[in-house]
């Protein structure tokens, strides 16, 4: 019994050490004492010092990309829809084409929306 509480005493110890060296060694000290949090990143990506700034960045761009890829797909629709000369399959194919363009630019918009509700209520 007393050998196993020596070992665990010696485990302990050491995580205790390993664990101190890690904290000291990972401090974020502000150099300046102003009581603000220092910026981590430089560079190019300085400007991306939050999660909402990264999330921000990638919607800034998904967003357009997405509406062209709706409006692309409408407009091949509307290809196929003039080009069916009257096939009930292909118009009801061309049909869908749009409906689901038309649904999935709604969609879009309602995320967009609450998106910057979100942004506006938890990052003021």
């Amino acid at each position: 019994m007393d050998k196993l509480r020596m070992l665990v005493k010696r485990t302990s110890t050491a995580y205790d050490s390993y664990m101190s060296f890690i904290a000291q060694s990972l401090e974020i000290i502000d150099p300046e004492n102003t009581g603000g949090v220092r910026k981590i990143l430089t560079g190019p990506v300085s400007q991306f010092n939050t999660l909402g700034d990264i999330i921000n960045a990638v919607l800034n761009i998904l967003f357009p990309l997405a509406i062209l890829i709706a409006f692309v797909l409408i407009v091949k629709a509307g290809f196929d829809l003039s080009r069916s000369m009257g096939d009930p399959g292909v118009v009801k194919k061309a049909q869908a084409q749009i409906t689901n363009a038309v649904i999935g630019i709604i969609l879009l918009a309602v995320s967009y929306w609450l998106a910057q509700l979100t942004t506006r209520i938890f990052f003021p």
